[in-house]
Parts: C-alpha cells; sequence; structure tokens
C-alpha cells in the first residue's frame, strides 16, 4: 500500500484561497463572469469547505465586555466605597 500524501496550508494561504473562491463565486452570481456550471459549483462547493475548516481551526474567542457605570452622586460613591471595603475585608 502507498503512503497518503500529506499537503500542509499555512492559515494565510487557505485565507487567500478562501478570497479567491468568494471573490469568484460573487462574480459569477452577478452575472460579470460566465464559467461552466459544474466549475461555479465545484468552487461554491470548496470555499464552502475551507470556510468551514478555518472556522474549525481558528474558532472566533468570545468577547468579553465591561458593565461600566458612572456614579454622579457623592452619597451613593461613599456607600459603594464603603461596600467594597466591607467585601476586602472578609
Amino acid at each position: 500500500m502507498a503512503k497518503a500524501i500529506k499537503t500542509i496550508l499555512t492559515h494565510s494561504h487557505v485565507k487567500n484561497a478562501e478570497k479567491f473562491m468568494t471573490e469568484f463565486v460573487t462574480n459569477v452570481e452577478e452575472g460579470r463572469w460566465e464559467v461552466d456550471r459544474s466549475l461555479y459549483r465545484k468552487v461554491k462547493r470548496t470555499r464552502d469547505y475551507f470556510s468551514c475548516e478555518s472556522g474549525k481551526q481558528h474558532p472566533s474567542k468570545p468577547k468579553k465586555t465591561m458593565k461600566i457605570e458612572v456614579v454622579q452622586d457623592e452619597e451613593r460613591q461613599i456607600f459603594l466605597k464603603n461596600q467594597l471595603a466591607e467585601e476586602r475585608s472578609c
């Protein structure tokens, strides 16, 4: 049995190929390019596969947000300051 051939692609290569395929599909769908339907379907299917695999390899991290409210009332500021001091002392 022959050994399977391994292909190594970097993330930048995959992203460039995905960009090209997206542009190709867009141009065909908007009527700017006329190509064979089977070629269009193959490129579209491959683009979808690349984007799916790319998402698996580099999942986006959830963005963390901070809720910050500005307190104008001085009495409330003193209350929050004392409350925080109590939590630290416990």
